[in-house]
């Protein structure tokens, strides 16, 4: 549930919701609730809520540098 917990934080930071996040991608939101539940998230999920959130997906370095940004086509 680390993946779920992690996005749940994400978007309550940004003061969004699993509804805005499912009007975002255009799927139900018992869709986005069922991913969060099973932790069941695709490539592509991760990829739109970094889109949605305007964040990246990115491996980070101990410092907090980040040494690669993974790209939606990666």
């Amino acid at each position: 549930m680390i993946i779920t917990n992690q996005i749940k934080a994400l978007l309550a930071l940004q003061g969004k919701t699993y509804t805005d996040l499912a009007k975002f991608q255009s799927v139900t939101l018992q869709n986005v609730s069922n991913k969060a539940r099973k932790n069941s998230w695709s490539k592509k999920d991760l990829f739109d809520i970094a889109k949605f959130t305007n964040t990246n997906l990115a491996y980070v370095d101990k410092d907090g540098k980040p040494i690669f940004v993974l790209e939606a086509d990666d």
